[in-house]
Parts: structure tokens; sequence; C-alpha cells
């Protein structure tokens, strides 16, 4: 074989390894998909399921209380082991990650409540929230820098359930703090709406200066607060 036909053959292979090469890697490129008429309908079909899933869960919860209703005339009583086993609010509490975060000189309460039933688990509840903030400083008078009234809807607005737990989530601008203020003391106290009884929880928060997401990841004080419900 002289030299011609070797370089040939090189040739060949090498090609052949080329063309190889440039059809695997067609082979591995994305394929981008025009926007099309039908994004939208898909988008329109999504919300328009995600509203009838909503009307349903809506339903199911009024047929509940219907029947709760009626199941409270003389016509029905409950089961001893089914008033047993229905969960009743035994206390509330301030939660880890609570604080007074300060930011850009706006000062906000975040706040997070659980109610716990007789075993100790978060639980939801039905009835009303108030609560108060006020400045809590050595050696100074107390001051009232905010308060508020939470509704029952209002209040089960605020139920979030996560991978940070179950709890009730409410922010309220605070008005009036100083920049030496370092705590602040929350008070509150939930009223049950079925049984009308007063469950009374405080804590002494620390004020943050950074943002919640930021300093939650970096500052251990953040839930280290002192509370106590009842």
């Amino acid at each position: 074989m002289d030299s011609r036909q070797c370089a040939s053959k090189r040739f060949l292979l090498v090609a052949s390894m080329l063309c190889v090469g440039v059809l695997t890697l067609s082979g591995c490129k994305a394929t981008v998909l025009k926007p099309s008429a039908n994004d939208a309908l898909r988008l329109e079909n999504q919300s328009l399921k995600s509203k009838v899933e909503a009307a349903e869960r809506a339903a199911a919860s009024f047929e509940q209380q219907l029947l709760a209703l009626q199941a409270s005339d003389a016509t029905r009583e409950p089961s001893t082991e089914i008033r047993e086993a229905t969960p009743h609010v035994a206390r509330i509490t301030l939660v880890s990650g609570s604080m007074i975060r300060r930011e850009e000189g706006k000062d906000t309460a975040v706040l997070l409540f659980a109610a716990q039933d007789a075993l100790g688990r978060e639980m939801q509840v039905a009835g009303s929230l108030a609560i108060t903030v006020t400045a809590a400083q050595a050696g100074a008078d107390a001051v009232t820098l905010a308060t508020t009234t939470i509704a029952p809807l209002a209040l089960r607005d605020c139920y979030r359930a996560g991978f940070m737990g179950t709890h009730y989530t409410v922010e309220l601008p605070v008005v009036g703090a100083t920049e030496e203020m370092r705590t602040a003391l929350i008070t509150a106290i939930f009223i049950d709406g079925w049984t009308n009884k007063e469950f009374h929880t405080d804590a002494v928060l620390m004020v943050v200066k950074k943002p919640a997401t930021d300093q939650a990841q970096v500052d251990p004080t953040v839930g280290g607060i002192t509370t106590k419900g009842s």
C-alpha cells in the first residue's frame, strides 16, 4: 500500500468521525417551541381549573357547616368518641421567627402565632385575635407602638402551612419606636368564637435590623423569644 492510499484511508476515517460527531451534536440540540395561540388557552384552562377546585372546596365546606347545624338539633347528638376526638384550642403562643423587623427606616412587627390543642399539636381556630405592641425600655414609661384586632374571617386568611410549620402570620406596622429600642413587648388575646373563652400570650421580641429572610439564616437570636401562653 503506497502513501497515497494510506492518506486516502486516513482522510475517509477522519471524515467519518466528523460526520458521526455532527450527527450526535445535532441530535442533542434542544428544540425551541415558538409561542402559539394554544399557550393562552392552556393558561386560561389552568386558571379555570383552579377556580373550579376552589369552588368545590368552598361547597364542601358549606355542606359540612350545614350538616353540623342539622346535627346540632335534638335529632342527632355526637357520640362520646366523636366529642373526645374533636380538637379544641388549649393555648396560643408566639413561635420562632417572630420579631420586630427594622429596614429602611420602617419598623414592622412580624408575629407568628400558633394555636395548640390539649395534646400540644398545632391546629386551626375560629375566633378573634387582639394584639398590642409596647416599647420595653428600662427606666422609661411603657409606650404603645401598635394595636389591632383581627376578626375571625381575617384571622383565617392569616393561616399558613408549609416547611416552617403551621401558624398564623400577622404583620403589623410599628410607629414611634426609637433607634435605641432593642426589644418590644407583644401581648395577644385570642377569643374562641365557639366558647368565648380568652387565651393570653405575651413575649419579648428582638428588634432585627436586617430583612427577615437574610437575618433568619445567620442570626440565632431571631427565634430567641421569651413567650408564654394560656
